[in-house]
């Protein structure tokens, strides 16, 4: 399925389905956990899959979620808020397909030296 962005160029969609409350599925991939659709979106990610790709979620047939983008999704995890309440936060231990393209890294004195 195609979707288009703010731009009108084209991108490519991803359709999952949520299964019971711990199960969702996609291009062959089954994910199981307490936020199936993000553990989803990182499992896609480690098989390939463009993470630009926006990803349409239904229960039972029905549009349950949209992820704008699976890079965007995996990088989230949910914690409790004071008030107890769920929210959706950036997990620092996501790393990976997920991350950032470029990483930094230390430059050595051989390297200082030549350049």
């Amino acid at each position: 399925m195609l979707s288009y962005t703010n731009t009108g160029a084209a991108c490519n969609s991803v359709i999952a389905h949520l299964n019971g409350s711990n199960t969702c599925v996609a291009e062959g991939i089954t994910a199981r956990g307490a936020t199936p659709v993000l553990v989803l979106c990182r499992q896609l990610l480690a098989a390939g899959l463009d993470p630009d790709s926006a990803m349409e979620v239904y229960r039972a047939g029905t549009l349950a979620l949209r992820v704008r983008t699976l890079r965007e999704a995996a990088r989230l995890t949910v914690k409790t808020a004071g008030n107890g309440r769920p929210i959706f936060a950036v997990d620092a231990s996501c790393r990976g397909a997920a991350g950032s393209p470029m990483t930094r890294r230390e430059v050595g004195a051989d390297e200082r030296a030549a350049g």
